[in-house]
């Protein structure tokens, strides 16, 4: 009976090493120098809340040896895990280089609030595919993923 328990929990042992470490992960976050405050989860969902704008932020390298820089936002240690973009209520703008090197950023979720974002907040190597824009929204608006203007004259 113990060498069976023995035996499972060794099996157990070596089935967990064989996750990436980000499985075992817990969520990260923090409060921005704006008042913001982000969060991002173990499936790669960064959530931006709030009230009022973004800061502007610069580039960083995050690898001293590589000429690619990211963002040095707070949540840029992490540019490579962000998958999903969440701006939640409250938030009025998103600041410059916010999401800079973000290449793996897949959908972006406006609320309504956002009216403004600097036009270098995405700038990225990475192909974002779906724009979604709360239906609340005074300024900007999407349609099947593409973000518009309110009126949808202006891509």
């Amino acid at each position: 009976m113990k060498k069976r328990f023995l035996a499972m929990t060794l099996a157990l042992l070596m089935c967990l090493t064989l996750l990436p470490i980000g499985a075992l992960a817990a969520p990260v976050g923090g409060t921005c120098e704006d008042g913001l405050t982000w969060t991002l989860d173990d499936e790669g969902t960064l959530t931006v809340t709030g009230s009022g704008p973004m800061k502007n932020y610069g580039t960083a390298r995050p690898d001293p040896n590589d000429s690619y820089e990211a963002t040095n936002a707070p949540w840029g240690e992490y540019f490579d895990q962000i998958v999903n973009l969440v701006i939640g209520s409250g938030v009025t703008k998103i600041g410059s280089y916010a999401f800079w090197g973000c290449s793996s950023i897949k959908t972006v979720s406006l609320s309504e609030t956002v009216y403004s974002f600097e036009n270098t907040a995405f700038m990225t190597e990475g192909e974002i595919e779906k724009i979604e824009v709360s239906a609340d929204n005074q300024y900007f608006s999407s349609e099947n993923g593409i973000l518009f203007n309110k009126d949808k004259t202006i891509l």
